[in-house]
C-alpha cells in the first residue's frame, strides 16, 4: 500500500475534527447558509445561488424529505458521483451508509427537519479490509424551507480524504453534532368544529302543540273510498 504524502489535500486534523482541504468547502457552504439565514430560523431553498459557492459545488448537494425518515438527493456535485460510482440524483441519502447505520441516519434526519437543527457528522470508512476504500469524511446538513414554507429540504456538503479504491464508498458515523436552531416548526392546520346552525325566525314555523287530553274517538278519522253509481 502506497503511503500518502502529507499535503494539505489529504491531511485530517483529528483534534479539530475538520477536513483539511485547500478551500474548506464545508465551511464555505455553512457560511453562505448563515448569510442567507439572516434573522430567520431557516433560509429558503429558492434563495440558493450556485454562483456564490462555485468553489464548493463539487461537494455540495440538496436533499428532499419524502418520508418521516427518508430523504433523497435532488441535486449533487461530481464528488458524490465519484464516491458512489454512479449518479446519485434520486437515491436516498442513506445509500452512503451501511444498513446498521440507517437508524442513526433516520434519527439525524428527524432532528434536521423537525427541530430544525444543523447536523454535522464525522465519517470513517465502512471497512478497511478486503480492498475497501480507506476514505474518511465529513458531512454537514443544513435545513431549508421549500416554496410552501415547510422545512423539507436540506443543503449539504460531503468532503473526504483518502484513496477511493473501490466504489460505492459507504461510511460509518464516528461522531455527530446536532445544533438546534429554534422552536420553529410548521404545524398542520388546527381543526376547529363548525358552529351549530342557527334558525332564522322569519322563516321558521312554530311547531303544532301535541294535545294529550284528546281521546282517540274525538280525533278526525279519514274518509273511506266508496263507489258512486
Amino acid at each position: 500500500m502506497n503511503k500518502l504524502p502529507t499535503t494539505p489535500d489529504n491531511l485530517f486534523a483529528f483534534g479539530s475534527h475538520r477536513l483539511m482541504t485547500p478551500h474548506h468547502p464545508a465551511q464555505e457552504l455553512e457560511h453562505y447558509w448563515e448569510e442567507l439565514r439572516g434573522n430567520a430560523t431557516v433560509p429558503k431553498r429558492a434563495d440558493i445561488d450556485p454562483r456564490r459557492i462555485a468553489d464548493a459545488l463539487e461537494y455540495a448537494f440538496i436533499i428532499e424529505r419524502i418520508a418521516a425518515d427518508v430523504a433523497r438527493f435532488r441535486v449533487a456535485g461530481a464528488h458524490l458521483t465519484v464516491l458512489m460510482g454512479t449518479e446519485v440524483r434520486g437515491i436516498p441519502l442513506s445509500t452512503f451508509f451501511p444498513p446498521d447505520e440507517r437508524f442513526a441516519v433516520s434519527d439525524i434526519l428527524e432532528h434536521l427537519f423537525d427541530r430544525p437543527a444543523k447536523c454535522r457528522m464525522m465519517l470513517e470508512p465502512e471497512s478497511r479490509f478486503f480492498g475497501g476504500s480507506a476514505v474518511s469524511g465529513e458531512m454537514i446538513l443544513l435545513p431549508l424551507q421549500s416554496d410552501c414554507g415547510e422545512i423539507s429540504r436540506a443543503f449539504g456538503c460531503l468532503t473526504t480524504c483518502g484513496d477511493i479504491n473501490r466504489t460505492p464508498c459507504r461510511f460509518k458515523i464516528r461522531t455527530q453534532q446536532i445544533e438546534q436552531l429554534g422552536l420553529y416548526r410548521r404545524r398542520p392546520p388546527v381543526f376547529r368544529p363548525a358552529p351549530p346552525p342557527q334558525s332564522v325566525p322569519a322563516f321558521a314555523e312554530a311547531a303544532a302543540p301535541y294535545d294529550t287530553t284528546a281521546s282517540p274517538q274525538s280525533r278526525t278519522l279519514p274518509e273511506y273510498l266508496r263507489v258512486v253509481k
